[in-house]
């Protein structure tokens, strides 16, 4: 196999194969300048050459078809084609036949004779050697000849170049205007303007600064989580080590999902399954979201009190900058004020829900310019407590 990102990319070895060959046929959907003149001393060296190019999408440069023409003219060796302009069929192989006496050489793939199919793009075709008598040079020289042919073909001169430049010249205001690669400063899937808006109206060193005592916090509360997974605990100190984590009356804990301390009475008897549930998620962390969220609902409704807000705190603890926390905060304000599509309660999210809002709220984080999940997490409280004193919930 050859691809442009390898050592050998597809100019080399067509350079190379070019230099001894007998016999070369080239065929591609799209022929362009700067393809061309990669090739020029090799095209008129060669021995015999034949050239088919496609019009289709007016993407074939004119100044292109010129040059095969002209060389063709001088050296009385390169024959060039174009398919039929008047074919319904859209013209999309990429070819390169090379012959030395019975030694033969097959290039099939995805790049085309342009600067960017023979060494800039991100192209791949397979290369087969084999000789002249084999089927699969019989089988590949026929299809070249079948679409040289009159039928399907016309050969290459000043009038058949003036009758596709004249498409060439109606479709080129639309192809400059084409964009290779999608806009992602703007998203279909969320209000990231509105988002952003929002983000610039908080002080952002105080951002900073509430980052930066968010992370202390859940690097304490890793410590904690290690201590819970080590080992049984006795039940007081497995209540302690619950509450440095979701807080108890009058103490904040380490962790910010509201709530929580509400349900640690009824986890205080489940220590040896929260146990097993945070041992799942520190093991399994090098796996998609997607499956770590599902293997750890399915341990989370085996503990009464646990639900996905715990779970998103634990996979939030052990990944900061790779899994995002989930719970009523951030979903609230990704559906009023990033005007996402999302389930309204974690409660209704499974795995592959997991993984689009996961992939949603890393999206929004580096758009933001903000550091990791764990970050973006303390945007969207900050947003979710605003929304709470305006009486907007």
């Amino acid at each position: 196999m050859i691809n442009n990102n390898s050592e050998r990319n597809h100019l080399q070895i067509l350079q190379r194969l070019f230099k001894e060959a007998d016999e070369v046929m080239i065929m591609v959907a799209f022929l362009k300048f700067s393809g061309l003149k990669k090739l020029e001393h090799l095209l008129k060296s060669s021995k015999r050459c034949q050239i088919i190019v496609g019009a289709n999408f007016g993407l074939t440069e004119p100044k292109a078809l010129n040059l095969v023409l002209k060389w063709g003219k001088e050296t009385g060796k390169i024959t060039g084609f174009i398919n039929r302009l008047d074919s319904k069929e859209v013209f999309h192989p990429k070819m390169y036949l090379f012959r030395k006496g019975t030694e033969a050489h097959i290039i099939v793939g995805s790049a085309n004779l342009t600067g960017g199919g023979l060494v800039d793009n991100n192209e791949c075709s397979l290369y087969t050697e084999c000789t002249a008598g084999d089927g699969i040079w019989k089988d590949s020289k026929q299809y070249f000849e079948e679409c040289c042919s009159a039928q399907k073909a016309d050969p290459l001169n000043e009038r058949i170049i003036a009758l596709y430049t004249g498409f060439y010249l109606k479709q080129k205001p639309t192809n400059d205007e084409i964009d290779k690669f999608p806009d992602l400063s703007v998203s279909l899937i969320y209000d990231l303007k509105n988002l952003k808006s929002l983000y610039n109206k908080f002080d952002h060193n105080e951002i900073r600064k509430g980052i930066k005592e968010k992370e202390k916090h859940y690097a304490d509360a890793k410590e904690v989580l290690d201590l819970i997974a080590s080992e049984q605990h006795s039940d007081e100190d497995f209540r302690d080590l619950l509450e440095d984590l979701v807080g108890k009356k009058g103490t904040d804990g380490l962790w910010y999902s509201n709530g929580m301390y509400r349900q640690k009475t009824k986890i205080y008897a489940q220590q040896t399954t929260f146990r097993i549930l945070i041992n799942y998620i520190k093991n399994n962390i090098d796996n998609s979201p997607q499956s770590i969220y599902e293997g750890a609902k399915k341990i989370m409704k085996k503990i009464n009190g646990v639900g996905p807000n715990y779970v998103g705190e634990i996979m939030m603890t052990y990944a900061p900058k790779k899994l995002a926390n989930i719970n009523r905060n951030p979903i609230t304000v990704l559906i009023k004020e990033g005007c996402v599509n999302l389930k309204d309660h974690s409660q209704k999210f499974n795995g592959k829900d997991y993984d689009e809002y996961n992939n949603i709220v890393k999206d929004i984080a580096e758009k933001l310019g903000l550091s990791s999940m764990l970050a973006a997490d303390y945007f969207f409280n900050k947003i979710y407590q605003n929304l709470k004193s305006q009486s907007k919930l």
